[in-house]
């Protein structure tokens, strides 16, 4: 009788073992999958995201430098008349200047500094109107340049990073939402940050803003995916923009953003799944 039960005992280990290693290898098939058709995919076929998202135009917030600059003009590339909303006026002109001679698509431009919180967004509301919006990146962001114990940021300095890295994602998506839904089609995308992977001592209120960015997009990814909406979290590494200008460890050679350059890494579209 003993025998059996070991015998019976080993079986069971060894289906749970292979039942194990089954999930674990499709899980990174699944992955590798995942990848090329978002690193290679995008490179290799054209797509048509209007048809795609469903919508010309494409809404970045904080897109007049690094990240949100460089997804304004992929996608620009691509065929969509793009939003431009950003804080500075005269670099809102710039770089629409830039897209229109470079690209040749429709653009339109809203200056709101998002650190003033609640107020500026009925103005970005009326600004959109009458925009079948079919792309919404929420880029723009705040890390101070300095690194302090909690108690001794100031209240100005904890409501701006509110304002601008969690209310601007949230208020931004509210407006855009609604008609992404009632066509079916259209995609969010959120830019985090790395550093939301674990709490970090000296930048608390920042780390923890940008792990809200990444809840709040996986948790409406949740709730809306069988509603043809594609919701993302970017949680990218140290990147040498105006955010992090204030060090020379994120600079490259130069001063030289290589996000702005011409050897500027590649920024993939979502893949809709």
């Amino acid at each position: 009788m003993f025998e059996g039960n070991g015998c019976c005992v080993l079986w069971v280990c060894t289906v749970v073992g292979v039942l194990y290693v089954t999930k674990w290898t499709l899980s990174l098939l699944l992955g590798l999958f995942t990848y090329l058709r978002m690193a290679v995919g995008s490179r290799l076929w054209k797509r048509n995201l209007v048809a795609e998202y469903g919508g010309k135009w494409a809404v970045i917030t904080g897109s007049t430098d690094g990240i949100g600059k460089e997804y304004a003009r992929q996608l620009a590339q691509k065929g969509m008349n793009i939003v431009l909303i950003s804080r500075t006026l005269e670099k809102l002109k710039k770089v629409e200047e830039e897209i229109k001679k470079e690209f040749g698509v429709e653009t339109h431009i809203i200056a709101a500094d998002f650190s003033n919180g609640r107020p500026i967004y009925e103005g970005i509301a009326n600004g959109l109107k009458g925009k079948d919006i079919g792309i919404l990146v929420n880029n723009v962001g705040y890390l101070g340049p300095k690194l302090f114990k909690f108690n001794d940021m100031t209240e100005e300095e904890i409501w701006r990073y509110v304002n601008v890295n969690v209310v601007s994602v949230v208020a931004m998506t509210k407006i855009v939402l609604p008609q992404m839904l009632a066509r079916k089609r259209g995609a969010i995308i959120n830019i985090s940050s790395f550093i939301a992977m674990c709490p970090i001592p000296f930048s608390a209120v920042y780390s923890a803003t940008k792990i809200f960015v990444t809840y709040f997009s996986r948790a409406v990814e949740f709730e809306y995916r069988d509603s043809g909406i594609t919701v993302q979290a970017i949680q990218p590494g140290a990147v040498p923009t105006n955010l992090t200008s204030f060090s020379k460890l994120f600079r490259k050679p130069g001063g030289e953003s290589a996000v702005d350059s011409d050897k500027g890494g590649h920024i993939s579209v979502p893949w809709r799944g």
